[in-house]
């Protein structure tokens, strides 16, 4: 038997896990389109991106709970970006970046910083413990 090759798995990289095509909205979009884009398709959070599409902010749910005027633009309510991650980064600086900071969500970049997908905690939990069917409740009975 090959030990070697046993313990020389290729590590889970964001490309694995992330939820490619991700949902954008430009700097001048009103908040409203936004609110209803994060309720539509069932999200927290989504990049801001400027006219060429590379990320200059992300706005969550959160942002748009504490902001009263939905016609304002997204830029005068989105938070900073935190992080950014390749698709190439590994699971466990992934894991770094969302478990030392408040961001929930993290854009994926290309090397032109245009947005090519996004991950989020839950994605790495759901890789975590794995999504096989009859895995048991999750409420111990």
């Amino acid at each position: 038997m090959d030990t070697e090759n046993l313990s020389s798995a290729a590590p889970v990289r964001v490309r694995d896990i992330m939820s490619p095509q991700p949902v954008t909205v430009r700097a001048d979009a009103p908040l409203a389109t936004v609110a209803r884009l994060l309720a539509r398709h069932a999200i927290t959070a989504v990049p801001v991106v400027d006219d060429h599409g590379r990320v200059v902010g992300v706005l969550s749910e959160a942002d748009v709970l504490r902001h009263d005027r939905m016609g304002d633009p997204a830029m005068a309510v989105m938070g900073t970006v935190v992080a950014l991650v390749h698709p190439e980064t590994e699971l466990a600086e992934l894991r770094r970046i969302l478990g030392t900071t408040l961001v929930k969500s993290v854009p994926v970049v290309d090397a032109a910083d245009h947005v090519v997908g996004m991950v989020s905690r839950s994605d790495v939990v759901r890789d975590l413990v794995g999504h096989e069917a009859g895995d048991g409740p999750a409420v111990e009975q």
